[in-house]
């Protein structure tokens, strides 16, 4: 029996027992470690090494047994291993083997790439300061020293009992010699800045580059003196094509780059199926130019309620390729950072700094000839600009250079609506839009006259307008994440419970947090179940239910199960609430008909009448003005929810943690940007044949039971319905009990969405079986009851 790595692919051995050691050996600090057991028909997948192992000793324990009593190979392998077997029977070619002729100095450098990896992991992972990954590589060094010599002095008395000095054996002094390389497992990579030249010069390391945004002088204590020292205020920029070019070289990245995912339907998948792109003076043109998706936001990575809050706020600016598709730009490794600084020098020095730094870069990319990245140690040219910028409204007023606050004359960056004019107009053709034109003719006035600034609401002239093909005119959208999920949907289901619970008494808030604390939301929920409302937080004078984006998401759409029943059928406060959430099922929509687009119009103006005749005490918040430019934004630039911050907002959860973990604290951006950077350096170097990429996890598998085809009640479907695998009685068939597919976890007795009838009533079915043919990961098949879909229940905003 002959087994192959999955991981290095070029690795075959005789044992399960060798390949084990091997993987351990050389893969166990890979990232993305994701293997397929295989063994008699097991669909089993692993990410982790040790994971793995205990399931080989548990599960597959005669194969191990068996070669641990040399037993021959057909006893010993009565299950075939189809998941790491080469497909052959005994070979006499010994390299085919894996027995390549033993090589000290490659075996040592191949040590040495694992316990780098390992150390990176740990860093990474760990979210560790570099003081303990010191101390992590003297300790193991001084544990590996002793255990060579404790070998050493085990190899002696052997050879001594034998009648032999290890002299006598050339070579065996020297590997056990104080100055061996066995000895030093972490040689060349034993301090920091070695760690780093190691990353620079094999792993691709892109080093954040300092910005000095202005100097300053300080009284430092040396000795029992104080002395003036200068000292810089400074900011840390990730060069932007440094970046794409380590992206570009994961194959994963290219693939997405070199394989576009345009729509050729009418529907609205992605920002390269809206009017924006298709009318682009370069990606119209330019099928492979890259979309740069540019996201600015500040973060408090410190307790805000905290002495020290505001102290270490920072403002990061991220970057992600709107060329790959949706599902893998999601992924937070998809999202790249460009640049970091602190938050109260972009409050004394502004964001222009940096954002002339980045447009130097795009500048380039921008030209006709495009930009030269290295591939492959081959040099390719890709041209590329800014598609669009995102982030909260703070941000995106920030970059596009308009007035910040809700407190501004002119609120909007789509329009130049007026604070009383928002408050009673609720359709866009009521108002005028801001141009490109009209945005330098108003930037042009502003040195005129201190009042144009207010009476245009206009602070200064973007630095992303030097772009020759992006303009923040149309080029910062709304953010329905921030606006909806944090802003409209709280605001208005706050108002609705105090008018059930203060007014019409129709249940209690104590009812409320216990049905809230006890439904059933589904699996897939269990990380976004909302929070009790606390009574403080109902009665307060602000717009939201203290709930995350995604617990009032959950909150929302499960609230008619919660309170329905206490409702009538005709109550407006009711019809009013169930609007919105038809609006948010719209927005929402990773797939988006064009035609939608006026219902969608009339909706938001539906709403916002009701709303405010409903509770007249109420204003019309901002973000509420905001959801009337959303129809049209979805037509330029695509669905929303691709748009949306969600994932940004996720990647900031992952400084946070870091900063707190590493407790450095001296130069904060410095230390995010540079262990940020180390990490992506590990992450990106996937192995080859790993089941997972860069950009997305494969297919995982859980447990379950090994049968054949023939013994299964639904063979016959299962042999019709499976393309990529010729069934027959005999065929290996794995019933697991879950898998996760792109992200998603399936489980048994789950229902589902499969599909639309002719008259667009949605279908759904009830899992009863997941089947996976032959080890297939490709060949994953779901047993399933389908169910009727009478009508929908508008009461309950639910489908029966």
């Amino acid at each position: 029996m002959i087994y192959r790595c999955n991981l290095c692919v070029h690795f075959t051995c005789e044992t399960l027992r060798s390949l084990l050691c091997h993987l351990g050996r050389v893969h166990k600090n890979d990232n993305g470690f994701h293997v397929l057991c295989g063994i008699g028909g097991c669909a089993r997948t692993y990410t982790n090494f040790f994971s793995l192992r205990n399931h080989f000793v548990r599960k597959h324990s005669e194969i191990l047994n068996g070669e641990r009593q040399g037993l021959p190979g057909d006893l010993a392998h009565q299950n075939d291993a189809d998941g790491f077997q080469d497909g052959a029977e005994n070979d006499d070619n010994d390299n085919a083997l894996g027995h390549q002729p033993f090589n000290f100095e490659v075996e040592v450098e191949v040590n040495r790439k694992t316990n780098v990896l390992c150390l990176m992991q740990i860093k990474d992972e760990g979210r560790i300061p570099q003081t303990v990954v010191d101390s992590v590589v003297r300790n193991t060094t001084q544990i590996v020293d002793n255990s060579v010599e404790l070998l050493k002095s085990g190899l002696e008395q052997c050879l001594n009992n034998a009648g032999l000095r290890k002299e006598d054996i050339p070579g065996v002094s020297e590997l056990f010699d104080d100055a061996s390389k066995i000895r030093k497992p972490f040689e060349g990579c034993h301090n920091e800045a070695s760690q780093l030249q190691y990353y620079k010069n094999n792993l691709g390391l892109v080093e954040p580059q300092k910005i000095v945004l202005g100097r300053y002088h300080k009284k430092v204590r040396k000795g029992s003196k104080l002395v003036d020292v200068e000292k810089e205020d400074t900011a840390y920029y990730v060069p932007i094509l440094q970046s794409i070019q380590q992206l570009l070289n994961d194959d994963s990245v290219l693939e997405e780059i070199d394989h576009p995912h345009n729509r050729n339907d009418g529907l609205l998948g992605d920002y390269c199926d809206g009017e924006e792109f298709q009318n682009h003076p370069l990606f119209s043109v330019d099928r492979f130019a890259l979309q740069i998706l540019l996201f600015f936001d500040e973060l408090e990575v410190c307790n805000p309620l905290g002495s020290r809050a505001n102290t270490h706020k920072i403002g990061n600016i991220y970057y992600t390729l709107g060329n790959i598709s949706p599902e893998r730009r999601s992924s937070l490794n998809a999202i790249q950072l460009v640049a970091i600084i602190n938050s109260k020098h972009l409050k004394q020095y502004g964001i222009d700094s940096i954002l002339e730094v980045i447009m130097d870069d795009i500048s380039q990319l921008e030209q006709d000839g495009g930009y030269a990245f290295e591939i492959d140690r081959e040099l390719r040219s890709f041209r590329g600009t800014i598609a669009y910028s995102s982030g909260d409204n703070l941000g995106s007023q920030l970059l596009g250079g308009f007035k910040e606050g809700s407190q501004a004359f002119r609120k909007c960056r789509e329009c130049m609506g007026l604070a009383e004019q928002i408050q009673t107009q609720f359709h866009e053709s009521e108002f005028t839009l801001r141009t490109k034109d009209g945005y330098e003719i108003q930037c042009r006035r502003l040195p005129q006259a201190d009042h144009f600034s207010i009476t245009y609401g206009l602070n200064r002239r973007s630095i992303l307008n030097k772009s020759r093909f992006y303009h923040v005119v149309g080029g910062l959208p709304p953010d329905a994440m921030h606006d909806i999920l944090e802003g409209v949907l709280q605001y208005h289901a706050k108002e609705l419970l105090k008018f059930y619970i203060q007014t019409e008494k129709k249940f209690t808030l104590e009812e409320l947090n216990k049905r809230i604390t006890s439904f059933d939301y589904g699996y897939h929920n269990d990380s976004n179940k909302p929070a009790q409302i606390l009574k403080t937080k109902l009665v307060s004078n602000d717009n939201n239910l203290k709930q995350h984006a995604n617990e009032m998401w959950c909150l929302a759409l499960f609230l008619p199960f919660l309170i329905g029943e206490f409702i009538e059928e005709d109550d407006d406060h009711w019809k009013a609430f169930c609007t919105l959430l038809q609006i948010v099922r719209i927005v929402f929509s990773p797939l988006i008909s064009k035609q939608q687009m006026p219902y969608l119009q009339i909706l938001i103006q539906s709403h916002h009448e009701n709303f405010k005749t409903l509770y007249p005490h109420a204003s019309i918040i901002p973000k509420m003005h905001y959801m009337i430019h959303m129809p049209r934004t979805i037509l330029r630039l695509g669905p929303l929810v691709r748009i949306w911050c969600m994932r940004y907002e996720a990647k900031h959860s992952y400084f946070k943690r870091l900063a707190v973990s590493s407790g450095n604290f001296v130069n904060l951006p410095y230390s995010l940007a540079k262990r940020h950077q180390e990490g992506l350096s590990y992450r990106i170097n996937t192995p080859e044949g790993s089941q997972s990429t860069f950009l997305q996890k494969g297919t995982e598998i859980g447990p379950g039971t090994e049968t054949h085809a023939g013994d299964l009640a639904y063979y016959e479907p299962l042999k019709e319905s499976c393309q990529l695998v010729d069934v027959n009685p005999q065929t290996s068939v794995f019933e697991a009990k879950w898998v996760i597919i792109a992200g998603t976890k399936y489980k048994c007795n789950a229902i589902i969405h499969i599909g639309f009838d002719e008259t667009d009533m949605p279908h759904f079915c009830k899992i009863h079986r997941i089947a996976i043919v032959e080890k297939n990961l490709l060949a994953i098949k779901f047993v399933v009851q389908p169910y009727e879909t009478v009508t929908f229940d508008s009461h309950f905003q639910s489908y029966e």
